[in-house]
């Protein structure tokens, strides 16, 4: 499932690794699983493995699962009004720390309080307050359906996994 290999290409070396599956992943893969067959909303083509080399080079790590931002949209389509993302409850400061946008999602009635943050060294792109605003969009959804608790992250994070796996490197 989510198209699991037992081998994976790393670009940099031109190699074939062995792969190995973390706990998390096993973890997000069980929940994910129950989570399509019991509501039946998303499905595998929604998300994709997050993918780590060990320290040594040697092996690839399935670390997590990623949901697409469409995965996230069609999730809060298809929640109860009380579960679904209240635009009414985000704020935006223009002025975060070290010159972050900062989106925040207030929603006492849901018991959540969740940031989507954007900087210019974790978004590369042209349209910052389109991707805080996504991010902050997809936390809330996954927090809200459980999925944020089993490891399962969405793809609007992709650009900081990137970040992260050029700065192990």
């Amino acid at each position: 499932m989510f198209n699991e290999k037992l081998r994976e290409y790393d670009a940099k070396t031109g190699q074939e690794l062995p792969v190995v599956q973390s706990a998390k992943y096993q973890q997000s893969k069980a929940v994910a699983i129950k989570f399509i067959k019991e509501y039946g909303i998303v499905g595998e083509e929604d998300f994709w493995i997050l993918m780590n080399k060990n320290a040594a080079g040697t092996k690839m790590t399935y670390s997590g699962l990623i949901l697409s931002h469409n995965g996230c949209l069609k999730i809060n389509d298809d929640a109860d009004a009380l579960l679904k993302f209240m635009p009414e409850c985000v704020s935006v400061d223009k002025d975060g720390y070290r010159d972050s946008l900062v989106f925040t999602y207030n929603n006492p009635a849901q018991g959540l309080y969740e940031v989507g943050e954007v900087s210019a060294k974790n978004c590369k792109n042209e349209y910052p307050y389109a991707m805080g605003l996504k991010r902050l969009f997809d936390r809330v959804v996954l927090k809200l359906c459980k999925l944020a608790y089993s490891g399962v992250y969405s793809d609007s994070e992709a650009e900081e996994f990137k970040f992260e796996e050029q700065s192990n490197a």
